[in-house]
């Protein structure tokens, strides 16, 4: 089996490459090291992702996995319960997208 390594700069990704990622399981996706992992890996609290949004964005938690699943759960209004979740391939989707933008 192979693995494609596909790096994001936090710029120009491409809709071919969102799709590749999405439906290609062994798609491996890398940030760019040389410029933006050090900005990403050495902040402290990150508006959305380790805090809440608007008046709650002055709480941070270092419970940063089970945080997201009650903000995503909270931000889809009961769409996705406990029980559910979203296909892996809009998952994928989203995350690279997601972390593209954060990279700017």
């Amino acid at each position: 089996m192979w693995v494609w390594v596909m790096v994001i700069y936090g710029a120009n990704l491409r809709v071919l490459q969102v799709a590749a990622v999405a439906r290609r399981p062994e798609v491996q996706v890398v940030l760019d090291a040389a410029n933006t992992k050090p900005r990403i890996m050495n902040r402290g609290d990150i508006y959305g992702v380790t805090t809440g949004f608007k008046a709650t964005s002055q709480c941070g938690t270092q419970q940063g996995v089970e945080f997201q699943l009650e903000l995503i759960r909270f931000l889809n209004a009961g769409v996705i319960g406990k029980a559910n979740s979203l296909h892996a391939q809009t998952t994928r989707a989203a995350m690279v997208v997601r972390t593209n933008m954060l990279m700017q």
